[in-house]
């Protein structure tokens, strides 16, 4: 991708761990980049809530070999606060133990260097954060400073979540990979969630492939890109619980389905329920 903004640099997280299993870089090399970059373009981004203390890597753990990690701030990270994106949280105390996600993704050998920037509760008002391949857009929401964090190269890998769009718009809009895990797939304990029924855990990195060497460590096994074994099924969603959709979105939302069926995938309409309609409503009487 051809992006013109000095702010966006996405570092690729299976060229750091080859360079790692090689010996063409140790652990301490990537954490000393990493810090670099966060104090490079921090002030332009906002990327972050708070930072993890330095952490001593002497033998580093699983696959990944100790990398640094950004998480979302829905997500407890044991000694560092959990505050949501909200002024309601603000003096809260540091979580007593990781979320189940933060501990999978420590035994594939990421390790936590901070939360970063959440849109209020995953939904309402969105934080200070700025889009780094282009600093006068939105970077999306609601995991938009882990977005903006791996686009910027302050970190190759970074841990979202999704509702509706959470982690896929982020990672489109700011110009990197971004892979949302099967809801169910893992537990979702430890995390400040907005609609069970809908809640996936994600993760953003720089290209697919890096995204294919941070889950080949996640599920301990190589996963291996190319042709899928089966057509992919779609679901496509309308926005129609939201309110009324203007013609042009109502168009490009038609396009798009007839383009998903050309490609031979199964498209079908998202049924979005409940959830996202009691949300809506929470949200207009809220503000």
């Amino acid at each position: 991708m051809s992006i013109g903004s000095p702010l966006y640099e996405p570092w690729s997280l299976a060229d750091l761990v080859a360079d790692l299993r090689a010996g063409r870089s140790t652990v301490e090399d990537a954490w000393r980049r990493s810090q670099r970059r966060i104090d490079d373009t921090e002030d332009d981004l906002a990327a972050w809530v708070v930072h993890a203390p330095p952490v001593e890597l002497e033998d580093p753990p699983g696959l990944l070999g100790g990398i640094p990690l950004g998480v979302k701030d829905i997500v407890d990270v044991a000694g560092l606060p959990t505050r949501c994106g909200t002024d309601l949280y603000a003096a809260r105390g540091p979580a007593e133990a990781d979320a189940a996600v933060v501990q999978a993704w420590r035994t594939a050998g990421a390790v936590p260097a901070g939360k970063t920037v959440s849109t209020e509760f995953a939904f309402f008002a969105p934080g200070p954060t700025r889009n780094p391949a282009d600093p006068s857009r939105t970077p999306g929401g609601s995991s938009s400073g882990s977005a903006a964090a791996v686009a910027s190269g302050q970190v190759p890998l970074a841990l979202g979540s999704q509702t509706a769009g959470s982690v896929t718009r982020p990672a489109s809009y700011c110009g990197v990979a971004s892979m949302v895990m099967t809801r169910g797939r893992h537990s979702t304990e430890g995390v400040t969630g907005l609609a069970a029924s809908l809640d996936s855990h994600g993760f953003y990195a720089a290209q697919v492939r890096d995204l294919a060497c941070a889950w080949s460590a996640f599920v301990g096994q190589e996963v291996v890109l190319g042709c899928m074994p089966a057509p992919p099924r779609v679901l496509l969603w309308d926005a129609g619980e939201l309110g009324v959709v203007e013609p042009d979105m109502a168009d490009a939302l038609a396009r798009l389905g007839r383009g998903i069926r050309a490609d031979g995938a199964g498209q079908s309409a998202f049924p979005a329920g409940d959830a996202v309609s009691l949300a809506t409503a929470w949200a207009a009487v809220a503000s």
